[in-house]
């Protein structure tokens, strides 16, 4: 027995993992060569997979390129995704390239725009177009109805619940009032903000966050306030990010939605 524990902790301290997944997050300052760089290890890896498994059982790495329309090395991604080769030289064909891009319009298209220097809450960003080839592997997500992000936070709340139901359990007014609370507060975003600046990961942080002061203790003797823990995990998403009505007097701006505003927003 003692030797089959010897032999497992000598295969855990010496076995060398390598994750299958990889991730690059795009931006303008991305050239070819620091493409080149990022993909040299993963081509490696796929290569030695090819090598070590069966034909028939070959192991797949995944590439994720985030944000790939704001990079200018589109021609790049072309290469890669649509003739399977970088810079010419054949990529091993047991890697899955995948991508997310920043939806595309003729206002946010890369090139100098309109003057935003008064607008504290900037309406769109710069990307290009992608080129044609790559215009039929385009899957469009748009934003859920109002109808789904409900059922969406409420299977949230429900998980977190069940995961937290013997130590600090939610009761149903305060399930009710996360739900609510979130939703709302989503919803004024979107319509005054637009989708492009609010998503799914408001609502991830939201969780996050009411999950970090409901599960802090304080003091012996403070009691947990679940609405406290909502209305400060609410402000840290989606309040603090707004201007007052004093900074978009200052900004001379006439669009942006206000602090004052948002506090509409009521959690009852």
């Amino acid at each position: 027995m003692s030797d089959n524990i010897q032999l497992f902790k000598e295969y855990v301290n010496f076995t060398n993992v390598k994750p299958l997944f990889y991730r690059l997050l795009l931006h303008p300052g991305i050239t070819e060569l620091s493409l080149e760089e990022f993909m040299k290890q993963t081509v490696a890896l796929a290569r030695q997979l090819q090598v070590v498994e069966n034909k028939q059982n070959i192991i797949e790495i995944v590439v994720f390129f985030d944000e790939v329309n704001t990079s200018s090395r589109l021609g790049s991604f072309k290469e890669m995704f649509m003739d399977r080769s970088l810079r010419g030289q054949l990529l091993p064909n047991n890697i899955f390239f995948t991508a997310a891009i920043n939806s595309y319009s003729e206002r946010n298209q890369a090139k100098p725009a309109t003057d935003q220097s008064n607008i504290i809450q900037r309406r769109d960003y710069l990307v290009h177009d992608l080129p044609q080839t790559l215009q039929f592997l385009k899957c469009s997500y748009s934003t859920l109805p109002i109808s789904q992000s409900r059922m969406y936070v409420e299977r949230n709340i429900e998980m977190y619940h069940v995961k937290c139901i013997q130590n600090m359990p939610l009761e149903e007014y305060t399930r009710d009032t996360l739900c609510n609370a979130i939703l709302d507060a989503q919803e004024f975003c979107l319509k005054r903000l637009g989708g492009n600046l609010v998503s799914q990961r408001e609502i991830e942080r939201c969780f996050q966050i009411f999950s970090f002061f409901w599960t802090t203790k304080y003091t012996d003797e403070t009691e947990k306030k679940p609405i406290v823990c909502i209305a400060l995990a609410i402000a840290v998403v989606y309040y603090f990010r707004l201007p007052t009505k004093d900074d978009r007097q200052q900004c001379n701006d006439l669009l942006s939605p206000t602090r004052e505003e948002f506090s509409t927003v009521t959690i009852a």
